[in-house]
């Protein structure tokens, strides 16, 4: 279902991070008086006492420091510049960063951090297309909203299946146990097309739908995260002529918990990441009088490794399950970390992952761009069966990145189901798909 998709790919947007651009050599000057090999004899030895930071526009000095308290009293011979310039790009929020160490006395010395912002606060036009279908719309968006990196989202998209509205916002969890929060809300017209593996629609109805949630935040450690959420949606359905009978409406009362850990590295051209997550709730739903539970879990595994400055491996596995799911709740390929299947296609349970390669064969100082290319592979049930079936293809696409926006400027793509030898090609403006 096209609204399925483009909500996964709204999502990319909210939680989508941009590599900065930088110089393909990450600075790491320690003395301009002594060579690389006598600073680290003479100065090794070094207690950081100062962290420095100019440059700062929006961005509130104190939570760029809270970032970087775990430097303060280590000697240089402990401090490694790239560790630091990894934390600072992992923020999103910079288009280029310095980091320098400079001696102070005899036995301390300070780190030295200038930097240039990105524009985070921005209307937001986008726009997509995927097999025939188009949609658009407008996002105001602030990824670092009073300068403490928290998130607020308000706008709409429309499209030949669904008119949405939706607002969200997001307080990061702080150290020392001071949890964060998100919270959402959003309202939606739909005609929903739901279509099986064959690209066959199964499924029509119309609907009216609202949802609201609220999720704890909480970060443990310097690599895990925990969440804690609950919502509630609503979905007053109503029969399309030739569908009738298939769909009820529902409301739902849902509770989920997650975990996600993860590292990042920054080499001058990406910022590549290994991470795992996992989620698993439950939900209560009445159906028009009839109450029932149902359950799911999921899980993301992402690997990107680099070969070499400009060249990275990377690997992505995810699968949902679902029991007793109303089809309202249903998932797309995105799930699977697929792009070889329908658009329209949705279901309860899926398994899959993709392995491939991408080049950053352009950086400049608006950007960069990259191309990729990857084998797909999935299993899935099938609209209306009961048996997982296995698909496989391959997806190769360009995307390009503004260095001083905060947000995917275009992507496009094409893939080949070798299975069902099917082509589609997608491509968006202002999101990633």
């Amino acid at each position: 279902m096209l609204k399925n998709k483009f909500a996964v790919i709204l999502v990319f947007i909210f939680c989508s991070t941009i590599f900065a651009n930088a110089d393909d050599s990450i600075s790491s000057e320690i003395l301009e008086e002594i060579t690389e090999d006598e600073a680290s004899i003479q100065n090794q030895k070094l207690i950081i006492s100062q962290i420095n930071i100019s440059g700062l526009k929006k961005t509130q000095e104190r939570y760029i420091k809270s970032k970087l308290d775990g430097f303060e009293g280590k000697t240089l011979g402990e401090t490694n510049l790239h560790e630091i310039e990894t934390i600072l790009q992992a923020e999103g929020l910079f288009e280029t960063i310095n980091v320098n160490f400079m001696q102070l006395s005899e036995t301390e010395a300070s780190v030295e951090i200038e930097v240039t912002e990105k524009i985070t606060f921005i209307p937001l036009p986008f726009a997509a297309y995927s097999q025939g279908s188009f949609m658009g719309g407008l996002m105001i968006m602030d990824t670092n909203a009073f300068g403490i990196r928290d998130m607020f989202i308000f706008g709409g998209f429309y499209s030949t299946s669904s008119l949405t509205g939706l607002a969200s916002y997001v307080k990061q969890p702080k150290e020392n146990w001071i949890p964060g929060f998100s919270i959402f809300v959003s309202a939606s017209k739909n005609t929903p097309n739901y279509k099986n593996l064959d690209d066959e629609t199964v499924l029509r109805f119309n609907s009216k739908g609202f949802s609201a949630g609220l999720t704890l935040l909480e970060k443990l450690g310097e690599y895990n995260r925990f969440s804690l959420g609950t919502s509630f949606k609503l979905c007053a359905a109503k029969d399309e002529e030739g569908y009738e009978g298939l769909v009820d409406s529902v409301k739902s009362g849902n509770f989920k918990i997650g975990w996600n850990s993860g590292t990042r590295d920054w080499n001058g051209v990406f910022l590549s990441q290994k991470t795992i997550s996992v989620d698993a709730g439950f939900a209560v739903t009445n159906l028009e009088g009839d109450y029932k539970f149902n359950e799911e879990i999921s899980y993301k595994l992402l690997i990107q490794e680099p070969m070499s400055q400009k060249l990275r491996f990377v690997v992505q596995c995810s699968g949902f399950y679902g029991r007793n799911k109303h089809v309202y709740d249903f998932v797309g390929g995105k799930e699977g970390s697929v792009t070889i299947l329908p658009s329209d296609f949705l279901t309860d349970r899926i398994f899959g992952g993709n392995a491939g390669f991408e080049f950053a064969f352009f950086k400049g100082k608006f950007g960069m761009m990259s191309a990729y290319g990857c084998y797909e592979a999935v299993l899935t049930e099938n609209f209306g069966d009961t048996d997982l079936t296995f698909l496989h293809g391959v997806n190769s696409g360009i995307k390009m990145y503004f260095s001083k926006i905060d947000f995917p400027a275009m992507a496009m793509g094409l893939s080949y189901n070798v299975s069902k030898k099917t082509m589609q090609f997608a491509a968006a403006v202002g999101m990633a798909f």
